[in-house]
């Protein structure tokens, strides 16, 4: 029997963070993907990619392509590396994560480009009226799942509308 996999839903997950010394800093909210099994049968190798990332920036209502290297995304409570879903015991993928410091978007990819420092700091995205993470999820013997996550800001950055788009 063959493997599937798909994606029907995220999750927005909050979680407490602490400085060096154990003090309490804040918390961040990790957007994750809820990939799940098909079928009874395991799915191997399963991993995600952003494969690009788009921007609609100031007063235009275009998408801007951002990034268009595709890097892998990490796993909650792991790595990026390829995992085995089983059903009804799924596993989240990371797609980014803001911190209530400074509600920096930074994606949740391994390793993580030095250039994301500039294009996701806090003045970058005063300018930001959107983002769309393009995702693709792969797995051994399994039909590649593409879909897209769009964050939208408002007057307050520190809570943006998140939306799946299949």
């Amino acid at each position: 029997m063959m493997s599937g996999l798909e994606v029907k839903d995220f999750t927005r997950q909050t979680t407490d963070t602490f400085d060096q010394t154990g003090k309490k800093n804040g918390w961040s909210e990790y957007i994750q993907l809820l990939p799940r099994c098909l079928t009874e049968v395991n799915v191997e190798e399963c991993r995600g990619l952003l494969t690009s990332i788009e921007m609609m920036i100031g007063f235009t209502n275009a998408w801007e392509p951002a990034e268009g290297e595709a890097m892998f995304l990490e796993w909650s409570h792991s790595n990026a590396e390829p995992i085995t879903l089983y059903p009804h015991a799924e596993r989240r993928l990371n797609v980014f994560f803001m911190h209530s410091s400074n509600r920096e978007i930074r994606p949740c990819v391994t390793p993580y480009p030095v250039r994301f420092f500039t294009m996701f700091n806090q003045l970058e995205l005063r300018q930001i009226k959107a983002i769309r993470f393009k995702i693709r999820i792969i797995a051994k013997d399994s039909r590649a799942v593409e879909l897209v996550i769009k964050v939208q800001f408002g007057d307050d950055y520190s809570h943006p509308r998140v939306e799946l788009e299949l």
